[in-house]
């Protein structure tokens, strides 16, 4: 659903309402409703779609009702619907859809088994030409990073890109940069495409983890399912570090990025399994 005008949909506090005063050649105007362009804007308008629109998910004025049945869909709709009125929040029909098993979202397309990515934005890197200039080649790597959930190895991938990013001299693009960039858009344009299944509390998880020369690949799954990818770069400093302590930081990396998953769920395998990658006298206090 995409609320209409919905900033108007909040009225000012008279305090407030005096704050917004502009002044015109036929006198002094103040806005009643919360207006366009206020730096706070944003912020309020989104604290108020929380507050009054519980049991959905609302980036600003895109609002996204789901339900595991329709039965719960249409309940929640029903109650959304209801609340919009209650609170002059008004909708617009031409950008809403109603009864959807799947609908794009902020660049993700949400389906009943799970996350894919948006087709458009893999349309997009797919008909990527190679970068000519270091601005290009930021924005190169900006669409890929937005995707960057979909494909563990991306760090590794697209390594010879970020170190053509901290010349400071002419841009200089080679054969390994070519066959880097085609590999970054194969790990986002693979097919069958990546899908994000998700995550349930009540059963195990399984985090693999694999630390490469230059970046670190993170995957999170549930009964082979995938439910989480992660990826990052290392430091030049991060690179020199010994295979053994890169796979301890992999495992640590992909708990802290997982907390909330693996804090909250089931029993948790890493693979490979800490005590192998310990030192010997370390894994046998582990096991002991």
């Amino acid at each position: 659903m995409d609320a209409r005008s919905g900033y108007w949909a909040i009225k000012l506090t008279e305090e407030s309402s005096k704050l917004t005063t502009f002044n015109t050649p036929f006198g002094r105007y103040r806005f009643r409703c919360l207006p366009f362009g206020i730096i706070s804007a944003q912020d309020e308008f989104q604290r108020k779609i929380d507050e009054g629109l519980d049991g959905v998910v609302a980036i600003v004025d895109d609002i996204l009702v789901y339900g595991r049945i329709k039965g719960d869909h249409d309940q929640n709709l029903s109650l959304m619907l209801q609340r919009s009125r209650e609170r002059g929040v008004r909708l617009n029909p031409e950008k809403s859809t109603v009864g959807a098993t799947e609908v794009s979202y902020f660049g993700h397309l949400l389906t009943a088994t799970g996350i894919k990515p948006d087709p458009q934005k893999v349309f997009a890197i797919k008909e990527m030409e190679p970068p000519k200039n270091h601005a290009e080649l930021e924005t190169v790597l900006g669409m890929a990073n937005y995707l960057a959930k979909f494909a563990p190895s991306l760090s590794n991938a697209n390594a010879p890109l970020r170190q053509l990013l901290k010349q400071s001299s002419e841009f200089l693009w080679d054969k390994q940069h070519n066959v880097a960039f085609q590999n970054v858009k194969d790990l986002i344009t693979r097919e069958p495409g990546p899908i994000i299944a998700y995550y349930d509390p009540n059963k195990e998880l399984r985090l693999q983890v694999d630390a490469a020369k230059y970046g670190l690949g993170a995957v999170l799954l549930q009964e082979g399912k995938h439910i989480g990818y992660a990826s990052k770069s290392l430091t030049d400093c991060e690179i020199n570090y010994a295979q053994i302590k890169k796979e301890l930081y992999d495992i640590l990396f992909g708990c802290k990025l997982f907390h909330q998953c693996i804090q909250w769920g089931n029993k948790v395998f890493s693979q490979p399994p800490i005590v192998q990658v310990l030192p010997l006298k370390k894994r046998r206090e582990a096991c002991n």
